[in-house]
């Protein structure tokens, strides 16, 4: 009887060991202007709230390809957070995945009034926030610089479609001025839309007044 009860029990106990569900997602990276492949991006699949959580990584090929195999445990009446609702448990393969490059900014600044020696012209540097440009007058045109804006790239996954999409955000970029220390003049202010695959840069301008 007594081996009878440890079998069953060995039993039951194995019976509840959570099954493991193993993953394979792949894809390609490209970018999102030409469609050329993007090699060397880390790409992260993430599994929270769960005690028996999984943190991939794969970094994609010379050819843009990635593979992340993931071994999950599947627990009784438990929803597995996202991956097992909205992602077929057989291997999966998302193909192409746009990702979008950084644009880049040219920094002008254009004075209409050139005002004396004895005013001096602080310019809020969009390349380092909370820095300034100084520049003692007469003012006069000058390029402050080239500045690269990253746009913001998220896989979001659609549940509905069964499919990763590319979604990306350009960045607004705004500067301003101020004369002798006083006056932010903040109603002065300018600002422009980092292009997504533009192959000249975008130009901001401040008008100095």
């Amino acid at each position: 009887m007594r081996a009878l009860y440890l079998l069953l029990s060995a039993f039951l106990l194995f019976s509840c060991k959570p099954k493991t569900v193993n993953y394979v997602i792949t894809g390609k990276l490209v970018n999102g202007c030409d469609d050329s492949p993007l090699k060397d991006v880390r790409v992260q699949a993430i599994q929270m709230n769960t005690n028996d959580g999984f943190n991939a990584l794969a970094t994609s090929d010379d050819y843009g390809d990635f593979e992340l195999l993931i071994a999950a445990s599947e627990k009784t009446n438990y929803r597995f957070m996202n991956l097992q609702e909205e992602v077929p448990l057989e291997a999966v393969d998302y193909g192409h995945i746009p990702l979008y490059s950084n644009s880049e900014i040219h920094y002008r600044v254009s004075v209409s009034n050139p005002h004396t020696a004895a005013d001096t012209l602080w310019i809020a540097d969009i390349a380092r926030p909370g820095k300034f440009f100084r520049m003692t007058g007469p003012f006069h045109d000058t390029l402050i610089g080239n500045i690269p804006v990253t746009c913001v790239n998220t896989l979001a996954y659609n549940a509905r479609t069964k499919r990763i999409n590319p979604t990306n955000t350009t960045n607004t970029v705004t500067a301003w001025y101020k004369i002798n220390n006083v006056s932010y003049a903040a109603t002065r202010s300018v600002s422009v839309e980092a292009g997504i695959c533009n192959t000249v840069p975008d130009t901001l301008i401040l008008v100095v007044y």
